[in-house]
């Protein structure tokens, strides 16, 4: 064998080829494939399969040398790059897709194209983890029969809501009242001023005062508000407490009573003094619980109302029922400079009734807010 074709003597005496390479016929030690392979940038790949020469053919040069995959793509064992998908995903036109969660292509399989490439969610539908389009239903709803219905976190007890405070729930939500009470009062000397508010309730005829209150003990006497006038010992106000009965000489009640009062007698009037039976009307009426309360005003009648519901078991112990602000301040008050101050939680007169308990969300409203039966929600109209 000469020179052109021994691997030993290829080209010359002593020059021996490589292993894997044979002399080629022409005195020159080149690389060897075995069939199927294809010899690129000197060593033997496979052309259906390897990444750097995915579809190569010849000599593996110029448009011979097929092409490199980008990446995340392989050469798919027939010499084209493919998209590669790790397990449990499927290409589904060029992307790598999850066929249990993915709401275009959900309960996709195979090559993921015709009855195989799935169903594409609508709108409102998700893809749920088993490849089924399924309804869902925004925070705080829930799906009941195909409909999304509210979730009453407070009937259920899956509110986040503390052992203080009172739970109230909306359509897809709740709040709690009483989380962060706006003011507390310790019962012993805490209480709340306001600037004069005389432009804004000294000539209300038509009024609302509301509020939302929780005691720490239901007993004794706790002023809620008074609306009086500059001078503290004047007998001009009005002003609104709970109380036993007992305590302020409403002989015809027994109990806890809404105490109202519109004290004129500096205006010309009487004192009205007027009981709300509280335990007559809510018989499970417990001071230490979230309540809403509102007195109303509407130029003829004077009305309370605790929680939306009326109280109706009344004593009018003093006077006839005065039924508007003008009644306790008058024109002439405050044509002749009279201030109205507002305090809340004790009464300023006798520095006395101090409140033991948070209240929240304090209004007042140049309307009659309520005329009937009504449910409170919190906050009020915010």
């Amino acid at each position: 064998m000469g020179v052109l074709q021994d691997r030993s003597h290829c080209g010359a005496c002593g020059n021996d080829c490589a292993a894997g390479h044979v002399c080629d016929g022409t005195g020159t030690c080149a690389l060897s494939c075995q069939p199927g392979f294809v010899a690129c940038g000197g060593e033997c790949v496979n052309p259906d399969t390897d990444r750097r020469y995915c579809g190569a053919s010849g000599d593996c040069t110029g448009s011979s040398a097929g092409v490199e995959c980008a990446d995340g793509l392989v050469c798919d064992g027939a010499g084209t790059c493919a998209l590669s998908c790790q397990s449990g995903l499927l290409n589904c036109a060029g992307e790598c897709v999850n066929p249990a969660t993915d709401r275009r292509f959900c309960g996709a399989s195979s090559d993921c194209t015709g009855p195989n490439a799935g169903t594409a969610c609508a709108d409102g539908f998700i893809c749920d983890g088993s490849g089924t389009c399924a309804l869902t239903c925004q925070a705080g709803l829930r799906n009941v029969g195909g409909v999304c219905q509210d979730i009453d976190e407070c009937a259920e007890g899956t509110d986040t809501c503390s052992a203080d405070a009172l739970c109230v729930n909306s359509p897809g939500a709740f709040s709690c009242v009483g989380d962060d009470p706006q003011l507390c009062f310790d019962g012993v000397d805490d209480y709340g001023q306001s600037v004069p508010v005389t432009s804004a309730v000294a000539s209300l005829g038509a009024a609302t005062v509301e509020l939302w209150f929780k005691a720490t003990t239901n007993t004794g006497e706790r002023q809620l508000f008074v609306f009086r006038s500059d001078d503290v010992n004047a007998a001009r106000g009005v002003a609104a407490s709970i109380v036993d009965a007992s305590a302020q000489n409403f002989t015809s009640l027994t109990g806890r009573v809404l105490h109202l009062v519109i004290d004129a007698r500096d205006n010309g009037g009487n004192l009205n003094a007027r009981g709300f039976d509280l335990d007559a009307t809510s018989p499970a009426f417990d001071e230490r619980e979230w309540h809403h309360y509102a007195f109303v005003f509407d130029g003829t009648t004077q009305r309370a109302f605790v929680d939306g519901h009326e109280l109706t078991i009344i004593q009018q112990r003093d006077g006839a029922p005065d039924t508007s602000f003008v009644d306790a301040f008058g024109p002439a008050y405050v044509s002749g400079g009279g201030e109205v101050i507002l305090d809340v939680g004790w009464f300023p007169r006798l520095m006395t009734r101090y409140v033991a308990g948070q209240l929240e969300d304090f209004r007042v409203s140049g309307t009659a807010r309520y005329g009937a039966p009504f449910s409170p929600s919190y906050p009020l109209g915010r």
